[in-house]
């Protein structure tokens, strides 16, 4: 009896100095002490703050659940953050020659998707970004990094703009980019499963675009280098004055820009006065006019007659070795 009397002492004594939030009295062990264990372990578990038995075992179940929860996703946001640091870092110097981008954020079956690519697997990714830094076809490339921001704690998002020589063509041609990119992260590995690219030119972005195709191929285009400097010419004028960076570029080539800081002056009107007098045109400038005229559209021509024979070759050969089944060919 001794022992039965010093029982419900003992484990209110154990109840207080024991995890509060944890413990409770099971009417089994106060049957096993001789006592009515339902009655006698309510009323000590009413005594000690935790209400009826088993409830607060299942409330504090659900606390610790919710804390856990809690805590997975701060490791799965703290997986995202240090995946945008790295990409701060990155993205800036993919394309420089001596850079070697970091492979192991990605895994191995990483997923790439753009307007003109859909592949998996971190050898073709790491193949695509060494052709475009420094290829027989690509050199020059250069990434300006906008925005780095984390959706979700499996999701970064980017905002970038990508430049580069197309160095296979005798004009060689400036190819530029504006557009984001959506990283997805594997919860359970903490790395890149999925890279998509969206460009802003273009309305369908699903590979293959043909949208995204035309759009390549215009700024390969011999026209388009041929007539900014027809433009520039005749305007008297060289490269722009103020130096920018391009943010958007959407249809048509317009594009948004951020120029650095510049100086600007403003006069009342009819004031305006500059460092070299203007001159009316002389005649031997409107001669050398129209001759820089004459012979620009023969280049044009002589260059659209150049691309359409180097079409019409390729296609000529691709049939010849991949011969099409279908009748009419």
């Amino acid at each position: 009896r001794g022992m039965h009397r010093a029982t419900p002492l003992l484990l209110c004594l154990c109840g207080l100095v024991s995890d509060v939030n944890s413990f409770s009295v099971s009417p089994a062990l106060w049957n096993y002490a001789g006592f009515r264990g339902g009655e006698t372990a309510g009323a000590v578990n009413r005594a000690v703050g935790f209400g009826s038995v088993g409830s607060h075992s299942r409330s504090v179940l659900r606390s610790r659940t919710g804390t856990c929860q809690v805590a997975m996703a701060e490791v799965e946001t703290s997986k995202a953050e240090v995946l945008a640091n790295e990409l701060r870092e990155e993205l800036p110097q993919l394309f420089d020659i001596n850079y070697t981008p970091k492979w192991d954020l990605y895994e191995e079956k990483v997923m790439f998707i753009d307007p003109l690519n859909n592949f998996e697997g971190i050898k073709k990714y790491s193949d695509t970004i060494q052709l475009l830094k420094d290829s027989p076809l690509f050199t020059g490339g250069k990434m300006d990094l906008h925005e780095v921001t984390v959706l979700d704690p499996s999701t970064v998002f980017t905002r970038w703009t990508l430049a580069m020589t197309f160095k296979a063509f005798p004009w060689k041609p400036r190819l530029l980019f504006t557009g984001t990119t959506k990283y997805t992260i594997n919860p359970q590995s903490g790395l890149v499963s999925r890279h998509e690219d969206t460009w802003d030119s273009i309305d369908d972005n699903n590979p293959v675009s043909l949208e995204a195709v035309v759009d390549l191929v215009a700024q390969l285009s011999p026209i388009a280098p041929i007539a900014a400097a027809g433009v520039r010419t005749l305007k008297r004028a060289g490269e722009e004055a103020a130096p920018y960076s391009v943010l958007r570029r959407f249809k048509e080539n317009v594009q948004v820009r951020r120029y650095e800081a510049l100086d600007m002056v403003q006069t009342p009107r009819g004031q305006v006065t500059t460092a070299t007098p203007t001159t009316p045109p002389t005649p031997s400038s409107l001669a050398s006019d129209t001759l820089f005229l004459f012979f620009f559209s023969l280049s044009l021509s002589l260059c659209l007659c150049l691309v359409s024979l180097s079409l019409s070759l390729s296609l000529s050969v691709c049939l010849c070795l991949c011969p099409c089944p279908c009748p009419c060919l």
